[in-house]
């Protein structure tokens, strides 16, 4: 028996009909490359782009704007996102630098806007 008593199960919970409503109401349509080579798909995400300040106790301010996207995994042209993977959101292109999965079949990408 485990320390604390005997194991509980644990709820499974299907969070995609949450994603689809979230998608919805606040994504947009964006097109997504695989760096593979493989055929762009438009799928809807969530975007941002952040200003951020650092203050780096030096009394000196760092500005940059981080853009991310929300996406569902399950909408890709592979089913996943991997880094150098291409997003064009309102004809503006970025390279994905960053996968954050959620573990529920969300990820966040963090991304850098591409130099043409």
């Amino acid at each position: 028996m485990p320390v604390g008593g005997p194991a509980r199960e644990v709820a499974t919970v299907d969070f995609g009909p949450v994603h689809t409503a979230a998608l919805a109401v606040f994504g947009q349509d964006v097109l997504y490359t695989p760096a593979g080579g493989g055929s762009s798909s438009t799928v809807r995400g969530v975007f941002r782009s952040s200003h951020r300040e650092l203050d780096v106790t030096t009394g000196a301010v760092i500005s940059s704007n981080q853009p991310v996207i929300g996406v569902r995994l399950a909408d890709l042209p592979n089913g996943t996102a991997n880094r150098d993977d291409r997003v064009t959101v309102g004809g503006v292109g970025y390279s994905v630098i960053e996968v954050q999965r959620d573990g529920e079949g969300m990820a966040t990408l963090r991304l850098v806007k591409k130099v043409p």
